[in-house]
């Protein structure tokens, strides 16, 4: 899920809660909508229920059917029980996948980040055998962090 679909539609529904139903201080809640579901985005209604004493079913329709009309990214929407789940439109994907596209470096932190990671993988129990499943994983996760500390990205050892 891009990360700017997601600013754009917490923006939009914050102003939304904000201008609509005098909600200044509300921090919706979004997440990637299961795959049991319709729709791209989820955001949860829950948290709302007591300042707008309605039910999250009613509070979702009223902000769905508001940022439907508002916000020309959203396609589509739908309530399951305290959940509202956005549907973007298909123009706002293509944008998307064809800016992506054009930037070679899409995906790729820019050169010289010098971003800390952590790579965690297994050390042998000293009270156990060790067998060939304990060094396999070793060796694959000391490989991993060598690949990415080559790659500029820097490394602490954690014991």
């Amino acid at each position: 899920m891009s990360s700017e679909i997601e600013n754009i539609i917490e923006s939009a529904t914050t102003a939304l809660l904000s201008e609509e139903f005098g909600l200044k201080e509300a921090k919706p809640q979004f997440q990637q909508t299961r795959k049991d579901f319709e729709g791209e985005l989820t955001m949860v209604t829950f948290p709302f229920v007591k300042a707008l004493k309605k039910s999250p079913e009613e509070i979702g329709n009223l902000i769905g059917e508001a940022l439907k009309a508002r916000c020309a990214e959203v396609k589509d929407y739908n309530v399951v029980k305290g959940f509202l789940n956005l549907s973007i439109e298909n123009e706002y994907w293509l944008k998307f996948l064809n800016e992506a596209n054009g930037n070679g470096n899409f995906g790729f932190d820019a050169p010289d980040s010098k971003r800390l990671m952590m790579v965690e993988y297994s050390s042998p129990n000293t009270n156990k055998p060790l067998h060939l499943g304990h060094l396999r994983n070793n060796f694959l996760g000391w490989s991993v962090a060598e690949i990415l500390k080559q790659h500029g990205h820097g490394m602490r050892r954690v014991q």
